[in-house]
């Protein structure tokens, strides 16, 4: 039976990385939610998102963002929003989740 040197080894790890992805890789879920004109209660609305935690990368993207809209929180499966003024339409978020 043959052994493999420190050359012989470093090369099969090399190869051995470069077939698997590291422990920091993540992927990305992108879902849209609509926040809705009747769901804001003084300037804050909760939707649900399925997939966040209190504890992952949430970005999100508001469609038109007139209304001065931000994700102030999240929890297990929900985010909530605030606005500046209650916007009198439906608005788009797209909510990217890095798990």
């Amino acid at each position: 039976m043959a052994y493999l040197d420190n050359t012989g080894l470093n090369y099969f790890y090399s190869k051995l990385k470069a077939k698997f992805a590291p422990i920091s890789h993540s992927h990305s879920t992108l879902i849209t939610v609509t926040l809705t004109v009747s769901g804001w209660l003084s300037y804050n609305q909760t939707v649900t998102v399925n997939g966040v935690t209190p504890s992952n990368l949430v970005t999100v993207s508001v469609n038109d963002n007139t209304n001065g809209i931000v994700c102030i929180a999240q929890a297990s499966n929900k985010l909530t929003f605030s606005c500046d003024t209650v916007p009198t339409a439906n608005v788009t978020v797209n909510v990217a989740i890095l798990s």
